[in-house]
Parts: structure tokens; C-alpha cells; sequence
């Protein structure tokens, strides 16, 4: 395009008139190549935005897409925890109720057999003190009767002794009177010797001197025999009482035996 020519103050108006038109026709073809520019141009971006704003909502959809697959997965995996959460949970509640139902069961077996080994020590107590009962009643029997029966045995060798004492003082007295006797019977026999025959008087006289010497001598023998019978007596109530002591010491043993139970 050739430029327009500039207007002179000696041009013409007929030249004026064309420099004019000329330039009005170039500002023409610049408008229009202006407007065909600004078209492009703005064909050009609404189709960038348009692209742009596909790809936006594009990506959208799949952020979308994205987010609603997650939103599954994280709900799957949320109901698979807390459905092995609820298992886990129901499996330690019934190990719970049968570990309380177990110790219960254990603890009753316990208290049952413990029960019946106190019922079994009370019977074998009860029966351990009446046999003690019984033994010491039969052992106060046996040791009561003894016991009369050795007083009585006592009190008859103290009489007995207080007899054989009489006995021992009246043989005394006896032997004395015999010796006086005696003493007599010789003086009376030594005056005799000479002659060779005693009278008849006389012979009776030494008959019953000697006859009661002989009862005398019989009685003290009896009296001596009597006292050694006395003194074996003696030993055997010695001997009866070391008995009654073991017997008491048997007592006192079967009553701590009940202590022990009793404990």
C-alpha cells in the first residue's frame, strides 16, 4: 500500500479530496485487518478457554471420580476394621465369659472339696473325742475301782497291821513271861537232877510250862509269817500305784490329743 500523499497549502481541493480519500480508505483496510486480528485473536482464546476449561473439568471429573473411589475404599476399609474391631471385640467378651465362668466353676469345685475335707476332719474330731471320751471313762473306771479296791485293801492291812502290832506287843510281853518261865523251869528241874526220878507234880508241872511255851512259840511264828505277808501286800500297792500314775499320764496324753484336734 502506498502512503498517502501529504496535503500542500498550493494542492488543489480536487488533490486534497483524494489525499483524503486515500487515507480514509487505508484507515479502512487497517480497521478491518484490525477486526480480522481482534477475531482471530479472539477466536484464538475462546478456544484456549474453552480447551482450558475442558481440561479443568476434565480433571474435575476425575478428582471427583478419584475422591468417590476413595470415599469406597476408605468406607470398605472402615467397615472391614470395624467389622474385625466387632469380631476381635466379641471373640475377648466370650473368652471373658468363659474365663469368669471357668473360675467360677473352679472356685466353687474348691470351696466343695474343701467343705467336704472340713465336714471329714469334724466327723474323724468327733469320733477321735469319743474314743478319747470313752477310753478315759473306762480308764476313771478301772482306776476308780482299783482305787476302792486298794483302799479297802489298805484299811484292812492297817487294821491288819495294828492287829499284828497288838500281836508283836502281846508275843512280847509272852516271850518275857516265857523267859521268866523258863528261868523258873530251870531252877525248878536243877534241884531235881540229883535225885534221878522228878514226882508227878512236878512232871505235870513241866508239861504245861512246855505246852505253853509251844502255843506261844506257834503264835509268835504266826505273827512273824503275818508281818512278811504285810510287807508283800506293801510291794503290791507300790506297784498298783506306779500303775495308776501311768494310767493318769495316758489321761493327760488323750487330753492333749484333744487340744491338737481342737486346733
Amino acid at each position: 500500500m502506498q502512503p498517502p500523499l501529504s496535503p500542500t497549502s498550493t494542492a488543489s481541493p480536487v488533490q486534497d479530496f483524494a489525499y483524503w480519500k486515500q487515507k480514509a480508505v487505508q484507515l479502512e483496510n487497517e480497521l478491518v485487518a484490525l477486526k480480522e486480528r481482534s477475531i482471530k485473536m479472539f477466536c484464538r482464546t475462546e478456544a484456549e478457554e474453552e480447551g482450558i476449561i475442558n481440561k479443568l473439568i476434565n480433571r474435575l471429573e476425575e478428582l471427583k471420580k478419584e475422591k468417590e473411589h476413595l470415599a469406597v475404599e476408605v468406607e470398605r476399609e472402615e467397615e472391614m476394621i470395624s467389622n474385625t474391631l466387632q469380631k476381635k471385640l466379641t471373640k475377648l467378651q466370650q473368652e471373658k465369659v468363659d474365663q469368669e465362668n471357668q473360675l467360677e466353676a473352679e472356685q466353687e469345685a474348691i470351696v466343695n472339696k474343701l467343705g467336704a475335707e472340713i465336714s471329714k476332719l469334724r466327723k474323724e474330731k468327733e469320733t477321735l473325742m469319743t474314743e478319747i471320751e470313752r477310753e478315759e471313762e473306762h480308764l476313771t473306771n478301772n482306776l476308780s475301782r482299783k482305787l476302792t479296791r486298794e483302799r479297802a485293801e489298805k484299811e484292812a492291812l492297817e487294821a491288819r497291821l495294828l492287829s499284828e502290832r497288838k500281836q508283836v506287843l502281846e508275843s512280847r510281853a509272852l516271850l518275857k513271861e516265857d523267859a521268866c518261865l523258863i528261868t523258873q523251869l530251870k531252877a525248878a528241874v536243877e534241884p531235881l537232877k540229883d535225885e534221878g526220878a522228878l514226882k508227878l507234880k512236878d512232871r505235870e508241872s513241866i508239861l504245861q510250862v512246855s505246852e505253853r511255851l509251844i502255843n506261844r512259840l506257834s503264835v509268835i511264828e504266826s505273827a512273824t509269817s503275818d508281818k512278811e505277808e504285810d510287807e508283800e501286800s506293801k510291794e503290791g500297792t507300790d506297784s498298783i500305784s506306779s500303775i495308776g500314775a501311768t494310767a493318769g499320764g495316758g489321761s493327760s496324753r488323750g487330753s492333749s490329743i484333744a487340744g491338737g484336734s481342737d486346733v
